[in-house]
C-alpha cells in the first residue's frame, strides 16, 4: 500500500451503513473530507465502542522512543500472531473510514499516480490497530496503522501488499470486542474484500508534489498513460 488515503464524504455517509440494524451502536464521527490524507497526520478512526476519535497515523513502540525508530503506517496480517502485536488484535482493533487509496506506476514519462476504490461505489472500512485508547491522552508514539495483506491477481497487482478492507458488516464484526483475535484473524484472511471488488484508474500528478494540494480533483480520471 503506498502511503496516502481519501476520505471524500460526510461522517454521516460512513455511519449509516455501520449503524444498521444496531440502533445501540454510538458513534459520531465528525470528518472533513480530505483528497490527499498522508501519515503523520491526525484522521478520524471508529473504536468497538462506538466511539470515534481523532488518532495520528503512524505508530512508534515506546520501547524504541529515543533510538529514531521509523513510524510503522501498516501491519501486515502474517505479524498477528508475533509477541507483540498480540494484544494489538486482542484490544486495537478500529476501523478506518475512507473511499479509496493512491497506488503509484512507472510510466514512459515519469511515475503515475492510480486512484483505487470499490466498483459499487460504497465506503471504505479499512481494518486498522491502534495504540491509542478511545479514552485515554496520546503518548508520544501512539497512532493507528492500516491493516494490509499480500496483493492477489487482478487490478489491485501494482505493490506487494494492499489494505484489508470491509464491507460494513464485517466492519462491525472487525470492531465486536467480542470477537477474538483468531476470528479477527479469520475475517482478514477469509472476509475482506478481494482484489476484483475494487477497480483503478489514472488521476492528476499534481499528487507527486508533496504537500499542498487537497481538492476533488486529485480523485478525476485523466488520460490512460502510454
Amino acid at each position: 500500500m503506498c502511503d496516502r488515503y481519501v476520505r471524500a464524504r460526510t461522517g454521516l455517509e460512513y455511519l449509516a451503513p455501520l449503524m444498521s440494524g444496531h440502533r445501540d451502536f454510538p458513534v459520531a464521527l465528525d470528518v472533513c473530507p480530505s483528497w490527499n490524507i498522508a501519515p503523520g497526520t491526525c484522521q478520524p478512526i471508529v473504536y468497538p465502542t462506538g466511539t470515534a476519535r481523532s488518532v495520528r497515523w503512524g505508530y512508534r513502540p515506546q520501547w524504541a522512543m529515543g533510538k529514531r525508530p521509523r513510524t510503522i503506517i501498516d501491519a501486515a496480517i502474517e505479524n498477528s500472531d508475533a509477541l507483540a502485536w498480540r494484544a494489538f488484535w486482542r484490544t486495537g482493533r478500529v476501523i478506518v473510514p475512507g473511499d479509496g487509496w493512491f497506488e503509484w506506476m512507472r510510466a514512459v514519462d515519469g511515475t503515475q499516480p492510480y486512484f483505487v476504490r470499490r466498483t459499487d461505489g460504497e465506503p471504505l472500512f479499512m481494518a486498522a490497530l491502534s495504540s491509542q485508547a478511545p479514552e485515554t491522552e496520546a503518548r508520544d508514539g501512539d497512532g493507528f496503522m492500516i491493516v494490509v495483506t499480500a496483493v492477489d491477481a487482478g487490478p489491485l497487482d501494482v505493490h506487494a501488499l494492499r489494505p484489508v478492507v470491509f464491507g460494513a458488516p464485517d466492519a462491525r464484526a472487525w470492531l465486536d470486542a467480542d470477537t477474538s483475535p483468531e476470528m479477527a484473524s479469520y475475517l482478514v484472511h477469509r472476509v475482506a474484500l478481494p482484489a476484483w471488488a475494487f477497480d483503478r484508474f489514472p488521476v492528476s500528478r499534481a499528487l507527486n508534489r508533496t504537500g499542498g494540494q487537497d481538492c476533488p480533483s486529485l480523485i478525476e480520471r485523466t488520460a490512460t498513460p502510454m
